[in-house]
């Protein structure tokens, strides 16, 4: 199990005394996934009308007493004063000492100093820092870099490795681009990564050479972010938006992503090649890029205004047909982006088996039924 809905539903079946750490390349989504399980944490606090609390910890900044405490003396002894800030999730600190609910994320641990790391080991074997308890309606989420991702990380303690459930989180397009659809950021994104997959998750030692950027799933959805306001600022100029898109994802990604955008752009009009194929587009591109931007754009357009066409699942297969030619790619890219900005996949089948005499429709079902094997 490596993707994102898998291991949110694995980590929620998993006791609270058994620590997770999640290991993956940078910017690949395992704070976001960390914060997720911290959400599913809350709802259940919420639906128990429990305290809940959730406190990140950015470990490369912290020294070993911030979290193993302080020592002091008193009546002859040591004793550890543990951090004011791991109090609040103490067993019986809630209301009329009740146990709170919460989540403690140590995130990029791999990254922290070796003596910090040693520090978690009590909290995240004991769930304890000297004399202060754990509720047992905490959990501790790790985060890390593996040696190999170039990301300064180091090995983690073999003593702290053994006490928690280590899973690894790889990037996942196809999952991204549902993500992306939910963020409401740009299709063009997802369908240039469809047609560029090697650009969707790179390792730091394949950095630009100009500016040292280099892209991750974290930072294309940075450049959905700032995709409109700097199409806006450019009035038909996309220089902003190469220039923002180059300093998140690097000068010579943000080349071939813009070329794509400019392409897409050239193209007729989505909703008048919906309309009448043949007439919009007499002669479907042969080029990969073209192509690629071109059922891009009829995926989402098809998506987003599927509730006032009802006609409009007809309309894509035909224009799907027409455009892929025999490219089961490209047809293929189409279904895809239309599924991940909410298209309804079900009525599109519905559509296909309603009108399968058409042989139009014929060429879309055998590509549609590989790109859903």
């Amino acid at each position: 199990m490596s993707s994102f809905a898998d291991l949110l539903a694995l980590v929620g079946s998993t006791p609270n005394d058994v620590p997770v750490f999640f290991l993956g390349r940078p910017g690949i989504g395992k704070s976001a996934l960390a914060q997720a399980i911290a959400a599913a944490v809350k709802a259940k606090a919420d639906k128990a009308d429990a305290t809940f609390y959730m406190d990140r910890w950015e470990l490369t900044s912290h020294e070993p007493t911030d979290i193993g405490g302080i020592p002091f003396m008193r009546d002859g002894y040591t004793y550890f004063c543990p951090p004011q800030r791991l109090a609040k999730f103490a067993k019986g600190s809630g209301p009329d000492g009740s146990d709170p609910y919460g989540v403690i994320i140590f995130e990029d641990i791999t990254q922290a100093q070796r003596g910090t790391q040693n520090a978690c080991l009590q909290l995240v074997q004991e769930g304890s820092i000297g004399d202060l308890v754990l509720s047992p309606n905490v959990r501790i989420i790790l985060t890390g870099n593996r040696v190999n991702d170039k990301a300064g990380a180091r090995e983690l303690p073999s003593p702290l490795k053994n006490r928690v459930l280590l899973l690894d989180l790889n990037p996942n397009l196809e999952e991204w681009m549902y993500w992306a659809a939910a963020k409401k950021l740009p299709a063009v994104v997802g369908g240039f990564l469809s047609y560029k997959p090697g650009l969707f998750s790179m390792l730091p030692n394949e950095a630009d050479k100009e500016n040292g950027q280099f892209a991750t799933p974290r930072s294309w959805a940075n450049v959905g972010k700032i995709y409109e306001p700097m199409v806006t600022l450019g009035k038909g100029d996309l220089g902003p938006l190469y220039t923002s898109a180059a300093g998140l994802v690097g000068t010579g990604t943000a080349t071939e992503f813009v070329a794509f955008v400019r392409l897409q752009k050239e193209l007729p009009d989505p909703k008048a090649v919906l309309e009448d194929p043949e007439k919009a587009l007499p002669k479907p591109p042969e080029e990969p890029d073209r192509l690629a931007a071109m059922v891009t754009a009829l995926g989402e357009y098809a998506a987003i205004h599927q509730k006032q066409d009802k006609k409009i699942y007809y309309k894509l297969l035909i224009a799907l047909a027409h455009v892929s030619q025999k490219s089961r790619e490209g047809c293929a890219a189409g279904v895809s982006v239309f599924q991940a900005n909410g298209g309804d996949v079900g009525k599109l089948v519905d559509a296909a088996d309603k009108n399968k005499k058409d042989s139009r429709i014929l060429s879309v079902l055998k590509f549609f039924a590989e790109a859903t094997k």
